[in-house]
Parts: C-alpha cells; sequence; structure tokens
C-alpha cells in the first residue's frame, strides 16, 4: 500500500470537481434544450389556435350572410355579387355592423346564375348559385355555396 500524501489528495479533489463542472455544464445544456423545445412547442400552439379561431369566425360569418342572402328576394340576389366585406368593416345585410370579435375575418359574395339537369328524370331546375368566401389579411380562409332555386311562375 502506497501512502497518501497531501498532494493526491488535492489531486482527486480537483478532478472531483472538474467531473462536477463537467455535469453542471451538461445539465444546463439539457435544461436549454427542454425550455427551447416547450417554448417552441407553445408558440406553434398558439399560432394553431389563432389560425382555428379565424376558421371558425369565418364559417360564421359565411353561415350568417348565407342565412341573410336566402331570405332576400330572388331577382335582388345579383346586387350582392361582388360585395367585398374587409376584415374589421363586416355589417349585415341591413348595415349593422359586426362586434369586434369578428374584425379579424372578412368576406365576399359570388352570385351565379345556374342550371342543373338531373339525369334520370331529366328535369331541369334554374337557380342561382351564392357562394361566400371568408378570408384574413393572409388569404382565403373558407367558402360555402347555398342554391336557391328560381322560384316557380
Amino acid at each position: 500500500m502506497r501512502p497518501t500524501t497531501r498532494s493526491s489528495r488535492n489531486f482527486r479533489g480537483a478532478q472531483r470537481a472538474a467531473v462536477t463542472l463537467l455535469e453542471a455544464l451538461l445539465a444546463s445544456a439539457i435544461l436549454l434544450i427542454t425550455v427551447l423545445a416547450l417554448t417552441s412547442a407553445i408558440a406553434a400552439g398558439q399560432a394553431a389556435s389563432l389560425v382555428s379561431q379565424k376558421l371558425f369566425l369565418g364559417a360564421m360569418v359565411i353561415d350568417d350572410l348565407l342565412s341573410e342572402l336566402s331570405g332576400v328576394p330572388y331577382d335582388d340576389l345579383p346586387d350582392f355579387d361582388e360585395l367585398v366585406q374587409n376584415p374589421g368593416a363586416l355589417e349585415t345585410v341591413d348595415g349593422a355592423p359586426y362586434p369586434q370579435a369578428y374584425w379579424p375575418v372578412g368576406r365576399r359574395v359570388e352570385v351565379l346564375d345556374v342550371t342543373i339537369k338531373e339525369s334520370a328524370s331529366g328535369a331541369i331546375i334554374r337557380g342561382r348559385s351564392v357562394t361566400v368566401f371568408a378570408f384574413d389579411d393572409t388569404g382565403e380562409l373558407c367558402s360555402a355555396t347555398l342554391f336557391i332555386a328560381e322560384p316557380a311562375s
């Protein structure tokens, strides 16, 4: 057995301290990577939440306008073709403004005369196709189409 001297004990203590410092740096790096990953996940979740909120609002304003237009006289429907209401400027058909919660989305209307021929019976149905598109500052969000048959004469 070799006698232990004071200097050899100090060397082992220095080695242990160096290992502890290395462990601390490694643990800090792992913690940093974890925090960055969590921050990225939270940011992505918030972005997805904002997109889904705009899609929901877009679907609501589309449904609302299609409901209003279904009550408009058939001959007045072409008056709404190319109607555009930009984000922050939504109004009902009567001209009442929408609440501020709807400001992120806008909408536009397209009215087309269409004729549908039913193949089995040969019946011909004339009417108007009313399509409403919802959009935001980045582009189109969603759309829906309503067919309104021409009234019988």
